[in-house]
């Protein structure tokens, strides 16, 4: 049986956020498969909704399979992914995805040596917040970093 999960709390992100998001584990420390090295699943995020600006050691790798969304990268800007194409995190490279309308799901892959490790938010002006990767484990104009949702009461 597969469990969906939620990465952050209620004082990192905003109602609304954590009512449209989620992931679940196939391969690693959570998943029904177990790998030290390596995580792989699913993750989705409602319609209208920013995951914002991130980063954490592992190498990363989603493949969008329904849903089309806007991903910001740091050294790239937005760009709109379609179902299909993939979008390559590098170690420590912060990013962030936006949906539209339509919600987005993608099959996530996750490389590292360390697997309990925390990603980091980026907050507004600059300040970061760690958030463990598991209790038990985007218009496309901008080129600016995404900050976290935070907008709504807690």
């Amino acid at each position: 049986m597969l469990a969906w999960r939620q990465t952050y709390s209620a004082q990192q992100m905003s109602r609304q956020f954590l009512e449209r998001y989620g992931w679940t584990e196939l391969v690693g420390l959570g998943g029904p498969v177990p790998s030290r090295e390596c995580a792989a699943g699913f993750l989705i995020l409602g319609p209208d909704i920013e995951y914002p600006a991130h980063h954490h050691e592992a190498r990363e790798l989603y493949l969008p399979l329904a849903g089309r969304a806007a991903w910001w990268q740091a050294q790239s800007g937005w760009r709109e992914v379609s179902p299909g194409e993939t979008v390559l995190h590098a170690s420590q490279e912060p990013h962030a995805m936006r949906t539209r309308s339509e919600p987005l799901l993608a099959f996530y892959l996750w490389r590292s040596a360390n697997l309990e490790q925390h990603a980091e938010l980026t907050g507004r002006r600059g300040a970061s917040v760690s958030a463990p990767r598991s209790a038990s484990l985007s218009s496309a104009a901008s080129s600016s970093p995404p900050s976290p949702d935070t907008s709504e009461e807690h």
